[in-house]
Order: C-alpha cells, then structure tokens, then sequence
C-alpha cells in the first residue's frame, strides 16, 4: 500500500467502520488545523479523545484531553 496517498474509498471506509478516534496534537487553540479536525469530528458523532500532554487533565470541546495514546481508557 502506497502511505503517500490513499484512495477516497479506502479513507470513506474507515470513517464509516471507525466510530473511535485519538486526534494526537489536538489544540485548545481554536485557530489551529487539528482543533477544526476535532470539532468536526465530535459534530459528526465520533466519539473523540484529545491526546496533548501540556493539556492532559483538562477539557478540550468538553472532552477530557490525555497526554498519551495509553492513557485512554477505552479502545480506540
């Protein structure tokens, strides 16, 4: 599998499989790519785990943030 570029069906597939997603860098700051990403994702129904460590322990668009992937206390 080419990681350079993927098809639009292989990606539409995972989103329609996966209702689950860390977003690793999320940011509080609401001008930031990954925060748009993360509001977007939590507006379609996703259920999303924010991974920052300067944020751990806090709520990021009413979702706790960690710090690591191993953090989560559910599969992802």
């Amino acid at each position: 599998m080419n990681h350079d570029a993927y098809e639009n069906s292989y990606i539409s597939g995972i989103l329609h499989d996966v209702k689950t997603i860390a977003i690793v860098g999320a940011s509080a700051n609401d001008v930031r790519p990954s925060h748009f990403v993360t509001k977007y994702l939590i507006d379609k129904g996703y259920t999303v785990f924010p991974i920052n460590p300067g944020h751990a322990g806090k709520e990021m668009l009413c979702r706790m943030t960690y710090a690591r992937l191993a953090d989560v206390p559910e599969p992802i």
